[in-house]
């Protein structure tokens, strides 16, 4: 996550897509 600003800079609830299928959420996505 750390390299992926939609995941640092935006709620996880405004989000579609799980960031867990791409990454593992680590950052406290």
């Amino acid at each position: 996550g750390e390299g992926d600003p939609w995941v640092n800079h935006r709620p996880t609830h405004l989000i579609d897509v799980d960031p867990s299928a791409v990454e593992p959420a680590t950052d406290g996505g």
